[in-house]
């Protein structure tokens, strides 16, 4: 495959490079930036929660919150924050070596199915034009528990001459951006004993929702005193 020229049409000189799958940011940095937008995506569900707002729930090891559901909309919103740079990002251009490619993440698009998610990440580059790289996801199913299993392929679905130099970038640029978005969820439900917020347990799609199990640690897990 013949590389893509290092100017990249779709971006401007001022959207953000990253040489690496993901913006090279601590995780703790990245989740502490969703949570926000994971509280308000959240907040129309929580009318019926029974402490005060403002409070926060305190879990004991591995004691689990109530299930938190995401719909696609909000879901697919999260997704789009989490895949960029920075708040207010549209676009970022990842570097592999003498390739570049311009990545739309306020474009990226989400489909769910029963034990299923699709996401289709919307891309650029002078040789292909705008196209789009799907990833099919495995994961739990109201008929079939799976914790926190996700299951994709090692070459999604789009262009053969992106999938073969940018499918397993896009693959693990969604993986971590999806393992975020449950990570900044299931810590708007509130903390563990050592004050640390809860993490997502299980995830699920029964085809209309995203359903995420938010637990707190494990003793083996928790912090040394």
């Amino acid at each position: 495959m013949s590389r893509s020229p290092r100017h990249v049409p779709a971006a401007s000189a001022d959207t953000p490079k990253s040489s690496g799958v993901l913006a090279d940011v601590d995780v703790h940095e990245r989740v502490r930036r969703l949570t926000p937008l994971a509280r308000r995506a959240l907040a129309p569900r929580r009318r019926q929660e029974l402490f005060e707002p403002g409070m926060v729930a305190v879990f004991l090891a591995g004691g689990t919150a109530k299930e938190l559901t995401l719909t696609r909309l909000r879901l697919e919103e999260l997704l789009r924050a989490a895949l960029a740079m920075a708040d207010g990002t549209r676009s970022v251009v990842w570097v592999r070596g003498d390739s570049e490619i311009a990545v739309h993440t306020s474009r990226a698009r989400v489909a769910l199915g029963p034990g299923v998610l699709v996401v289709g990440v919307r891309v650029e580059t002078d040789q292909t034009g705008p196209a789009e790289i799907s990833v099919p996801l495995a994961l739990g199913s109201p008929a079939l528990a799976a914790g926190l299993v996700m299951v994709a392929p090692t070459r999604p679905d789009g262009l053969s001459l992106l999938v073969e130099q940018w499918g397993d970038v896009v693959v693990a640029a969604v993986y971590r951006a999806l393992l975020d978005v449950f990570t900044a969820a299931a810590a708007t439900a509130g903390v563990d004993v050592d004050g640390r917020p809860l993490l997502p347990g299980a995830v699920s799609s029964d085809g209309e929702m995203l359903r995420i199990v938010p637990q707190a640690r494990h003793p083996i897990d928790r912090r040394p005193l």
